[in-house]
């Protein structure tokens, strides 16, 4: 007598092949694409944050051809500033911070979506390569008004 039906040895069999096929995939798509997990690049004092540079004066900053930092602090509940301004074409380098709660950042049609924490600071590279608004969010409940907290970055 057979203690696991052919039919289930089947599906169990095609099971862990899906999985480990799944696994596979995920895994090599790191490899191929390049991805990195985000990571704090640096720390800083959440008291004194707004107070240091460079983000006592956010904002945007041509630091090249076609290539901006854009110098942003998140609190409850604003992104400051609030709306960026590039031309098609242009490398942002997003350098965000947290004066209060935990916050997130998700640019909606790039690859930047960082979760930042008070004390440290999150970075992340998007190319705008056709005109249009890209609105950005906190992906992280901050409070009662998180529903309010968002941006854009207008591609001209």
């Amino acid at each position: 007598m057979e203690m696991i039906h052919r039919y289930e040895r089947f599906f169990l069999g095609s099971t862990v092949v899906i999985l480990i096929i799944g696994m596979v995939a995920v895994t090599s798509s790191f490899f191929v694409n390049d991805l990195e997990l985000p990571s704090p690049v640096d720390t800083v004092d959440p008291a004194t944050f707004t107070s240091e540079p460079p983000f006592n004066n956010p904002g945007l900053f041509q630091v090249g051809e076609n290539e901006y930092d854009a110098i942003i602090t998140a609190q409850a509940w604003a992104f400051i500033p609030g709306q960026i301004t590039v031309p098609v074409g242009s490398t942002v380098n997003f350098k965000i911070g947290s004066v209060d709660v935990v916050h997130g950042l998700i640019v909606h049609g790039t690859n930047v979506n960082l979760t930042i924490v008070p004390g440290q600071i999150s970075e992340a590279t998007a190319t705008f390569d056709e005109p249009g608004e890209f609105l950005f969010v906190c992906s992280e409940y901050c409070g009662i008004l998180h529903h309010n907290m968002a941006g854009r970055v207008i591609v001209n």
